[in-house]
């Protein structure tokens, strides 16, 4: 049985040790956690006091738990300025007709897209037809294609 994971659910990883902020663990650790055998895993976790005082005295921060906080509030931060943007965006009087806009150009290109695909298409049956009376032509000893020895007409 493996030993419960330290994570608080909230990942920010320190640039320069690697370190996550809230559980004090790497990347990898984190990643392998529950492969690793228990041992590992207490290994790991008695490492969290020592790692946590690395983490401290590189940013001047206190603690855990002032770590845990300020995580949050980044977190809490990025999704108020997510949700504003959205809000913003729908909010604007020409929103409407943007979103239709960038439907009628998406359905000009895949008309667009349509047509050169059946041009596409057009040109390789006839490549194909030319192909076809060009071998029938070899392989007739006179010369004829078959088209014109059905009716009877010569090239």
């Amino acid at each position: 049985m493996s030993l419960k994971s330290p994570c608080i659910g909230v990942c920010k990883f320190e640039p320069i040790t690697g370190l996550c902020k809230a559980c004090f663990r790497t990347r990898v650790e984190k990643r392998d956690w529950k492969r690793l055998a228990e041992a590992e895993q207490g290994d790991i976790l008695a490492l969290r006091p020592q790692r946590e005082g690395e983490l401290a005295a590189l940013n001047g921060a206190p603690g855990k738990q002032d770590v845990k906080r300020d995580v949050k509030q980044d977190v809490k931060q990025d999704v108020k300025q997510d949700v504003k943007q959205d809000v913003k965006r729908e909010n604007r009087p020409d929103a409407q007709a943007e979103l239709e806009r960038k439907a009628a150009r998406k359905a000009k290109k895949a008309r667009k897209a349509a047509k050169k695909a059946r041009k596409a298409a057009k040109k390789a049956k006839k490549a194909r037809k030319a192909a076809k009376d060009l071998q029938d032509r070899k392989d007739d000893p006179d010369g004829k294609s078959r088209k014109s020895r059905k009716s009877g007409k010569s090239d």
